[in-house]
């Protein structure tokens, strides 16, 4: 049965050209990156598995023989991908934070790709026409505006993804009570990755990225988890929860999907992530040297409420 795919990232270089300019150049970040990493395989996606069991989200994990997978986002019939490829890079930062970076939040749920998606679109200039968005308009909404967790607020029960609700925020923007909590966690600042080596660092660093790009893949994983880059897309992935180097010395890194499982198909590498594939370093390179992929570097997640403490024993 053929599966029809749902794209969405407009390439836009001028706008991302323009945004580009307005960061910093930060070759310090990278020095301290290139200093700090010792090449060693990265498996980051396991710190999101440990807090939706935490949270006990067990609609998010799916048990596949003897591992446990989390569940891919499905964008659905909409050129949504940026938001839902943010929404995913969310929830690992958030997990990260956690398990990594040992920071004092909480895991309150996954990212909200409708929200993420509609404030994408309206920092893009391109509420009320078309479909699709671009990776520097996320960006510029997720400092702007910042982002929420699958959650109801007020009317809008957004606990599970509706197309039509992407549809709506796509068109018509996010509505203000939204964006009120959004503002309250935005991120910090956000650096361009555009090269294979610094997409191979932040791999490494626990710093997923949304990457856009109009490089296609092909549809089966090899027996390495990894699916060779073949033709043209315009699309926005997840990249970099994780990175490997093969005995055979081929380095990977990870790329989160954001349609049904079945899309392809083939065996994974242990516990990656439903409906994800690993692809060749080089071939990310060339993905990100388009120019719209940018990577955040920390952003003000939900703080950790104090647990009470007794003081009644002896």
């Amino acid at each position: 049965m053929a599966i029809e795919r749902f794209f969405g990232w407009v390439k836009d270089p001028p706008g991302y050209q323009a945004y580009a300019a307005t960061l910093e150049m930060a070759e310090d970040f990278w020095d301290q990156l290139r200093a700090r990493d010792d090449g060693a395989d990265r498996y980051c996606y396991r710190a999101l598995r440990l807090c939706l069991e935490d949270a006990k989200l067990d609609a998010w994990l799916v048990q596949d023989g003897e591992w446990t997978r989390i569940r891919t986002y499905d964008q659905g019939n909409i050129g949504s991908c940026v938001g839902h490829a943010d929404a995913k890079r969310w929830a690992y930062m958030a997990a990260l934070d956690i398990y990594l970076r040992l920071e004092p939040e909480q895991f309150v749920g996954m990212g909200c790709p409708e929200v993420a998606y509609g404030l994408s679109r309206e920092m893009s200039g391109m509420l009320g026409r078309g479909d699709g968005s671009t990776g520097y308009g996320m960006a510029k909404a997720n400092t702007e505006w910042g982002s929420v967790a699958q959650a109801v607020y007020g009317k809008y029960d957004l606990r599970r993804y509706s197309v039509r609700t992407c549809y709506e925020f796509g068109l018509r923007g996010v509505p203000a009570e939204i964006k009120s909590v959004a503002k309250q966690h935005r991120y910090s600042r956000y650096l361009r990755v555009d090269t294979a080596e610094k997409a191979w660092l932040c791999a490494g660093a626990g710093l997923p990225f949304n990457q856009c790009s109009s490089l296609g893949w092909e549809g089966r994983r090899d027996e390495d988890g990894a699916i060779r880059q073949r033709g043209r897309w315009s699309h926005s992935m997840c990249c970099g929860a994780a990175r490997r180097t093969t005995k055979k010395g081929r380095k990977l890194i990870l790329i989160d999907q954001s349609w049904h499982p079945d899309w392809t198909s083939g065996p994974y590498w242990l516990d990656q992530p439903e409906g994800s594939f690993y692809a060749d370093l080089d071939a990310v390179g060339e993905a990100v040297s388009e120019g719209d992929s940018f990577v955040d570097l920390g952003f003000c997640g939900y703080d950790r409420p104090p647990v009470p403490k007794s003081f009644t024993e002896a």
